[in-house]
C-alpha cells in the first residue's frame, strides 16, 4: 500500500508515481470509506467516513462552487 493522492481538478485518486501539481495525499482510511461508499457498504472506521464527507465537501465547493451544508451537518451528527 504506497501513498494516496486525489486531484481537485479531475476528480482522480493517484499514487505517488503519477501525482501532479496541485494534487493533495489523503489518508488511507479515506479512501477505503469512499471505496465502502461506491460499493453501498457501509465503513466501521468513523474517522473515515468523516474525512471522506470533508473531501467530497471541498470537492463539491471547489468544482461545482456549491456549498452542500447538508454534508457538513451530516459529519456533525450522524458521526
Amino acid at each position: 500500500n504506497g501513498r494516496t493522492f486525489f486531484d481537485y481538478r479531475n476528480g482522480a485518486f493517484l499514487c505517488e508515481d503519477c501525482i501532479e501539481e496541485g494534487c493533495r495525499e489523503i489518508n488511507g482510511i479515506t479512501l477505503i470509506a469512499l471505496q465502502k461508499a461506491e460499493k453501498g457498504e457501509l465503513d466501521d472506521n468513523h474517522q473515515g467516513t468523516k474525512k471522506a464527507l470533508k473531501l467530497l465537501e471541498y470537492y463539491i465547493l471547489n468544482r461545482a462552487e456549491e456549498n452542500l451544508n447538508s454534508l457538513s451537518e451530516l459529519n456533525k451528527i450522524c458521526l
